[in-house]
């Protein structure tokens, strides 16, 4: 192996438990995590001597600590059209469509790319799109401190959550940090000079190992964009990525393998598919593309991926920026963008297909860090049939955050066409497709200590209804998100004239007055027993303004208008 060996505690591998389906699973019993067939351009990884692993034992613990972002996506390989994914905003869960997949893909040799970096969004700067704004909490502790925090039930803190997730225990990244930085130059010396250095390190406890050569991996290896765009991927043997200090996915994952190896942990290379650059939610994924590591830590098996977690391409360059979130993340939030070959290493029961992997919607790692849970639709290609459709993205009450999304048609934004209304545990995104044809939804979010917006997810429409006329959302002054105003109705417009229109308002407890303007009549609204102003208006023009106004203000102020 050449860096010496340690002696390690045996691992048992976790088991791929069976697909729920009226079909036989035929899941085998594995020794040991196999290599895929590498082609003659990408050298195998150098032979490391690691304790005979015995026939696996079923595992229902997932890995680590959840989040700590930059927004990613990384590549896939060409792959052909869907034509099944036609699931409208009030699709079924992914629990209900639930179908055994029958055969596998074959193995071929990843050669992902890092992640792809969408651009950041100043705030308010979309045109067409509303965002709802932060609130700062000061009280409540950080999503990224909630994370850290050992699973607690009891006294002892110690039991596993039903979901089987364990989150690691609160490191000392501090003293992990400057160990990282304080080593040795690659530049200057050896692979196994460099191994023998941190065996002075040998001491520290296994999530603190496994966490100082991810960090290390992060500092001090590049990916390979060169190589990536040319195919040409050099030496991606340990000894060969760590002399040249790049390397593509495999390059990085296999000298995690060997570094974290010699540190006594045991730790295997996972190859599968990841939704990464040049990812679309359209495609179907033909061979695996990426690959990423398992390691035993604490009597469990843990997820990580080291490129990722390295940083991420802005176009043809690469930035190197560390992204915490891949190190040891949830199993059943990593399933969105990385699915293995071997069903064993999804670590999940029960399994995913690989069908309703490409069906999952890739959430970036600051979806986890902000506080979100779930979507709905759950699904990211979908038919709407109605020209107005509400998307909801839900987040853990209390989370501040804000959002903003962007409609996109043909490549350009249209403009007006989204509206963000934040509730207690969710925020409702109401669109407009005033023509049919196939747009682009993308939403980022902000939270406190974010100078801007920064992507999230996004959805891809085809939209079939046929408005009966151009439909648009009420202008929204800044008071509307300061008083935590929730227009229930109504939500578009042009309002017609010689209709009566239902007003109903949620707003601030502070709001003494609200009252609906039409030309030089106001019509006050009255306050209901639930505190939501409401009341029925006869519309008399074509501008329609709603004032609010609080004790102590001696004039009222604009909360939104409904325009021609």
């Amino acid at each position: 192996m050449g860096c010496g060996s340690v002696k390690k505690h045996e691992a048992a591998e976790p088991v791929a438990t069976k697909k729920p389906s009226s079909e036989p699973a035929n899941v085998p019993n594995h020794e040991e995590a196999k290599k895929p067939n590498e082609p003659a351009h990408d050298p195998k990884p150098a032979k490391q001597e690691t304790p005979k692993v015995p026939d696996p034992v079923a595992i229902k613990k997932p890995s680590s600590e959840p989040p700590n972002p930059t927004v990613t996506q990384s590549i896939a390989t060409p792959a052909e059209k869907k034509t099944d994914q036609t699931t409208g905003p009030k699709s079924a869960t992914l629990e209900e469509q639930r179908r055994k997949e029958s055969d596998k893909s074959e193995a071929a040799e990843p050669v992902l790319a890092p992640q792809e970096a969408h651009e950041a969004i100043p705030a308010a700067s979309l045109p067409g799109a509303h965002a709802a704004e932060p609130e700062v909490d000061n009280n409540k502790p950080s999503v990224a401190a909630v994370a850290e925090m050992p699973p607690a039930d009891g006294e002892n803190g110690k039991a596993v959550p039903k979901s089987g997730y364990r989150p690691l225990p609160t490191l000392d990244k501090s003293k992990l940090e400057t160990i990282a930085k304080g080593a040795p130059s690659r530049k200057s010396t050896t692979l196994a000079k460099f191994c023998a250095y941190l065996k002075k390190y040998i001491t520290l406890s296994e999530p603190e190992k496994t966490w100082l050569v991810f960090r290390w991996m992060s500092l001090n290896i590049a990916y390979d964009v060169a190589g990536f765009m040319s195919g040409n991927y050099g030496d991606l043997s340990p000894e060969g990525v760590f002399k040249s200090g790049k390397g593509v996915c495999s390059g990085y994952a296999r000298l995690f393998s060997h570094i974290a190896t010699d540190l006594g942990l045991t730790v295997k290379c996972v190859t599968g598919y990841a939704k990464g650059v040049g990812y679309s939610a359209d495609v179907s994924f033909k061979s695996t593309n990426h690959e990423w590591n398992a390691v035993f830590i604490m009597d469990q098996w843990y997820l990580l991926d080291s490129t990722w977690g390295a940083g991420h391409l802005n176009g043809q360059k690469y930035v190197q920026e560390f992204c915490e979130y891949y190190f040891c993340p949830d199993p059943h939030n990593l399933i969105r963008s990385h699915y293995p070959q071997e069903d064993k290493w999804q670590l999940l029961d029960p399994l995913v297909s690989k069908k309703e992997f490409e069906g999952m919607i890739k959430y970036e790692s600051l979806f986890y860090e902000a506080g979100f849970t779930s979507t709905e639709p759950a699904n990211p290609v979908i038919n709407e049939s109605e020209p107005h459709a509400t998307y909801r993205i839900s987040f853990v009450p209390g989370s501040s955050m804000a959002l903003l999304a962007n409609l996109i048609k043909s490549n350009a934004t249209v403009n007006g066409a989204t509206f963000i209304q934040k509730f207690k545990d969710h925020f409702d995104i109401d669109v407009l497709y005033n023509s049919s044809g196939k747009y682009k939804l993308d939403i980022y979010a902000q939270v406190p200590g974010m100078e801007n917006y920064s992507f999230v997810l996004s959805y891809l429409v085809t939209a079939t209804g046929k408005p009966k006329g151009p439909q648009t959302f009420p202008h929204q002054y800044p008071p509307y998100t300061e008083l935590a105003t929730v227009l229930y109705s109504p939500k578009t417009g042009p309002l017609k004239k010689g209709t009566k229109v239902d007003f109903k308002v949620g707003i601030s407890d502070k709001v003494t007055d609200l009252t609906v303007v039409i030309g030089s009549k106001w019509n006050n609204l009255q306050r209901n027993g639930e505190g939501v102003f409401e009341g029925e208006i006869d519309i008399t023009a074509d501008e329609v303004n709603v004032f609010y106004k609080s004790a102590g203000m001696s004039n009222y102020a604009g909360v939104c208008a409904f325009g021609k």
